[in-house]
């Protein structure tokens, strides 16, 4: 006996590490990402003991961030293979989860590209800047892959604290600490409502396990669950993410805290973050409660529609730069809901185009708002853009570019992406939903022309003094604009390789799609 109990506690432990082998294969992102930002904050402890970092060694920091950021996108697309599940099905790598990592590593870099400019003029210490970057971009690649709401919970909470710190940086700057208490205050208002969400679905299904759920739901579709249980958790679920991705009426924190935050936070805001929290809706709708779609379609259809028509309106009356994206972001948030509608494959597929065309076009104007700025001035208001043509016709040919993608100018990847959106809400039966969804763009011209008028058509205040564009953050706009336009004139080799990923996506999300024939309309 005892010879065939030490066989199996050897086996045992054979397995087991096999086993974390494999699951730690699938966090790696993560893990680089989190490793690096407890590397970089113990060696600024052990610096300031010492002595301070010169300057010039502090900022160097912008290029370690670069490069890790870069050997972890290299790392995906070696590793793109790696798929399955892993920590006890919370962690779900699927076809699905790589793209989303792709992108918000994506996010996370351009963040990084544009930030040298705007930190050598306002900060003397940077360490913990591109320490908080790392840990948001880390909780970003969690929620993307989330297979629990516990591990989706743990991202979201690591993703928003590290951004909340980062909005309020800037603490001699009154809007600055104004909107980084505005947007902690709130935020951690809507957690609540997650958790409660995350509560009443528990008490609905006894886990809290997205795959559980989903394989529960399809396993006897006609199974009685507590219809109020259900109906409250999804709708407090929709409340909290739907703070998150500043979906109308959730959506008041988003101008201030745009306005407040360092511009390239801002930036990445609108993008990681928001994509991130469209990332969490996929997981909870179109994972674990496809067949639910009776209970939400309902709010999805409301809150696309309010959030168009709202987030255009209110950008037609700004002024502010960062206060217009910010409606603008608001407005985007509303075409991508209708993506949920669809209920398909293709649907999914439109949403995530759509995500990767939206995080170039708004890191790239983000990115010029930066570049455009001096030491003793930034460009916040649209007259300050005023005869940016004639001091750099680059980089107003650039903001041109992102300004009509943003308001789906053929032949850019957002013309492309919004095309994507409307023809699946109008083959699920949401004719109405598009049309209006069409005017609105209509409208958004009006706001993104008035930037290109000043940019093109009016004479400068006072003479232009650019201090020279970085080469990090002229990659920056390079990469924008280059994936604006390569995507908007040849959009089918994304859609196809998205239809790729999400296809290897199997058993998660293909056994999803297979349920929702005839569920839509």
């Amino acid at each position: 006996m005892a010879p065939e109990s030490t066989y199996n506690a050897q086996q045992f432990v054979q397995e087991a590490f096999g086993s974390a082998n494999v699951s730690m294969g699938l966090i790696m992102p993560e893990t680089i990402l989190a490793l690096t930002a407890a590397v970089l904050l113990i060696w600024d402890l052990l610096c300031l003991r010492s002595g301070p970092l010169p300057g010039r060694g502090r900022r160097n920091f912008s290029f370690v961030l670069i490069s890790i950021i870069g050997i972890g996108i290299a790392y995906l697309f070696s590793r793109s293979a790696l798929l399955g599940e892993g920590f006890g099905r919370t962690v779900i790598r699927d076809g699905l989860g790589v793209v989303f990592e792709r992108i918000f590593l994506l996010s996370g870099l351009l963040c990084v590209l544009i930030s040298k400019r705007f930190l050598d003029r306002h900060l003397v210490h940077q360490v913990e800047y591109y320490i908080l970057v790392l840990l948001a971009t880390a909780g970003m690649i969690v929620m993307g892959k989330a297979g629990d709401m516990i591990t989706l919970f743990l991202g979201l909470e690591l993703l928003s604290i590290s951004l909340y710190v980062l909005t309020g940086l800037f603490r001699g700057e009154p809007f600055s600490v104004e909107a980084s208490f505005k947007y902690f205050i709130l935020g951690a208002f809507s957690t609540g409502f997650l958790v409660f969400g995350i509560a009443f679905l528990y008490g609905t299904f006894g886990t809290t396990n997205l795959l559980a759920i989903g394989e529960a739901f399809r396993a006897d579709p006609e199974l009685i669950y507590d219809p109020y249980l259900l109906f409250f958790g999804i709708a407090l679920i929709l409340t909290g993410l739907g703070f998150k991705v500043s979906l109308v009426p959730f959506h008041a924190w988003a101008p201030d805290v745009y306005q407040g935050a360092p511009t390239p936070i801002s930036g990445l805001i609108a993008t990681g973050s928001k994509i991130a929290g469209f990332a969490a809706l996929i997981r909870i709708l179109a994972l674990a409660l496809p067949l639910s779609y009776t209970v939400w379609s309902s709010a999805i259809w409301w809150l696309a529609l309010l959030t168009m028509i709202v987030g255009n309106f209110m950008a037609l009356t700004q002024d502010d730069l960062k206060r217009l994206l910010a409606y603008s972001s608001v407005a985007h948030g509303g075409y991508l809901m209708m993506g949920f509608l669809s209920q398909s494959a293709v649907g999914i597929q439109a949403v995530v185009f759509y995500a990767l065309a939206y995080t170039l076009m708004t890191s790239g104007a983000f990115a010029v708002i930066v570049l455009a700025g001096r030491h003793d001035r930034e460009r916040y208001t649209i007259s300050d853009m005023n005869g940016l043509a004639d001091a750099s016709p680059t980089l107003a040919a650039a903001m041109a570019v992102f300004l009509f993608s943003l308001a789906g100018m053929p032949v850019t990847a957002g013309f492309m992406g919004k095309l994507f959106l409307f023809a699946g809400a109008v083959q699920a039966g949401y004719k109405g939903l598009a049309i209006i969804g069409i005017l609105t763009s209509v409208v958004s011209f009006a706001y993104y022309l008035r930037i290109v008028v000043a940019m093109y058509m009016r004479e400068a205040d006072e003479p232009w003094r650019l201090e020279g564009a970085t080469a990090s953050g002229s990659l920056a706009v390079l990469i924008a604009v280059a994936g604006v336009l390569y995507f908007g004139c040849f959009p089918g080799g994304l859609w196809g390789r998205i239809a790729s990923s999400l296809s290897e996506a199997a058993p998660y999300l293909m056994s999803v799609t297979m349920g929702l024939g005839g569920l839509g309309g």
